[in-house]
């Protein structure tokens, strides 16, 4: 699992890379992304529980929503947590 930190920086360098290839290739973008990722992962059913899980989130998209199963107290960001205050630090 990826520590928040790298969840943001991952998140940014995905944000720019959207803005680099503009609006005509962002889907494309992302499709092609996802393909790379999907092999990478190497596992069909953690892929296709990606793609519900993605699929479900856009029903919320004032959150950001991070499934950590190994860190349920990140489960579900806020906007806030995602600029730099992790799900520990609202205590």
């Amino acid at each position: 699992m990826l520590s928040v930190d790298a969840l943001e920086r991952v998140f940014d360098q995905l944000a720019l890379a959207i803005d680099d290839v503009g609006p005509n290739n962002e889907g494309l973008f992302l499709t092609k992304l996802a393909f790379v990722l999907a092999n990478r992962l190497g596992n069909e059913g953690s892929v296709q529980e990606s793609i519900a899980l993605a699929r479900e989130q856009l029903s919320t998209p004032t959150r950001l929503r991070v499934e950590l199963t190994a860190r349920p107290e990140l489960d579900a960001w806020t906007e806030e947590e995602s600029r730099g205050r992790t799900a520990s630090d609202k205590g």
